[in-house]
C-alpha cells in the first residue's frame, strides 16, 4: 500500500511540474518578442578550436544579428547541430557580429560540434533564461565569481559585463587536474582580472576545491557580491558557508534543457516547481536551498 501511496506521490509531482511548464508555455504567446527568442536562426561557424583536455571554444556568425542584442550574462543559447542534436550553451562573449561559446565534449551533441570546421552552419534559438542582472552589482566594487569545470563557460561574458559596470572581478576556477585548465586571458586580452586556480589533485594552483578557496579570499578580501557557477557540489558547499551580510550572492546552476521553452520540464528543479531554462539559470541560494541539499551531481 504504501508503494501505492509512494507512486500517486510522484504522478501528483509530475503533474505540478507539467501544469508549471504548460504556464510557461502560454506566456511565450503573449509575447512576441520572447517568441522570436525561440525561433531558430541559422549561423556559420567562424572557428572551432580546443582550448584544453575536453574543453572547445567555437564563435559563429548569426545570419540575423537581432539574437545578439540585450544578451545578458548567463543566458543561453539552444544550438542545433544538424543530423545530431540540440544543445544548450552559455554564452561566453559577443561581438557586434559573432557570439562564442566555450563547452566540453560530452556526448554526441558536443562530439558532433566539436567536429565541424569554418564555413558550417547552425542553428540557434536565444537567448533564453534569465541572466544576471549587472545593474544590481555596487559600481566601483568587486565581485568575485568562483567556477567549477567546464562552469567557465559563461565567465569571460560576465567579467565583460562587469567592466563595463566599473566593477572589478576576481575569478576562482577549480578543475580535477591541470590538464582541464587554459588560459583565461587568452579570451580575455583587454580586461584586468585576476584568475585564482585550484586543482583536486594539487596539479597547479591551489591544492583543493575552489570552495575552499574561495571561503578563504572572502575572509582575505571585501567583494560586494559572490556569483558561483557550476555543478550542484560546488554551489551546495558555498550555500552552505555563512556569509558576511553585506554580500549579494548568486548561483548559476547546471541542469538537463533538452527544449529551453519551458514546455517539456525536463529540467525541474526538484523539489521546487521551478524550471531551469526559465526562472533561470540565475538564483539566490534561499530560492533554491531544497534542489541543492536534496544531493547529487
Amino acid at each position: 500500500m504504501s508503494k501505492v501511496f509512494e507512486d500517486v506521490d510522484v504522478a501528483v509531482g509530475k503533474c505540478s511540474h507539467i501544469t508549471h511548464s504548460l504556464n510557461h508555455r502560454a506566456s511565450i504567446n503573449t509575447s512576441s518578442e520572447r517568441f522570436h527568442n525561440y525561433l531558430l536562426k541559422p549561423a556559420e561557424v567562424v572557428s572551432n578550436k580546443r582550448l584544453s583536455e575536453g574543453l572547445w571554444r567555437v564563435e559563429m556568425r548569426p545570419i540575423s544579428r537581432e539574437c545578439l542584442n540585450d544578451v545578458k550574462p548567463l543566458q543561453f543559447f539552444m544550438v542545433w547541430i544538424p543530423s545530431s542534436d540540440e544543445i544548450p550553451l552559455s554564452v561566453s562573449d559577443l561581438t557586434e557580429d559573432t557570439i562564442s561559446f566555450i563547452y566540453k565534449v560530452r556526448g554526441l551533441g558536443t562530439k558532433a560540434l566539436s567536429a565541424l570546421r569554418p564555413g558550417s552552419f547552425v542553428g540557434l534559438k536565444g537567448p533564453l533564461g534569465n541572466g544576471f542582472e549587472v545593474s544590481y552589482v555596487r559600481p566601483s566594487s568587486k565581485a568575485l565569481i568562483v567556477a567549477g569545470g567546464s562552469g567557465i563557460a559563461p565567465v569571460p561574458y560576465l567579467i565583460k559585463k562587469l567592466a563595463v559596470a566599473n566593477v572589478q572581478a576576481d575569478v576562482v576556477w577549480g578543475v580535477k587536474s591541470d590538464a582541464e585548465l587554459f588560459n583565461l586571458r587568452e579570451v580575455l586580452p583587454d580586461l584586468d582580472v585576476r584568475v585564482f586556480t585550484a586543482t583536486e589533485d594539487c596539479s597547479a594552483g591551489y591544492c583543493g576545491l575552489a570552495s575552499q578557496l574561495a571561503v578563504e579570499l572572502l575572509n582575505e578580501y571585501v567583494y560586494s557580491v559572490l556569483i558561483a557557477i557550476g555543478p550542484k557540489p560546488i554551489l551546495r558547499s558555498l550555500c552552505s558557508v555563512r556569509l558576511s551580510g553585506g554580500l549579494e550572492f548568486y548561483v548559476a546552476l547546471e541542469a538537463v534543457v533538452k527544449c529551453g521553452l519551458g514546455a517539456c520540464g525536463s529540467c525541474v528543479l526538484e523539489p521546487t516547481d521551478k524550471l531551469l531554462c526559465v526562472d533561470g539559470p540565475v538564483f539566490r541560494c534561499g530560492d533554491i536551498k531544497e534542489h541543492l541539499m536534496k544531493g547529487g551531481n
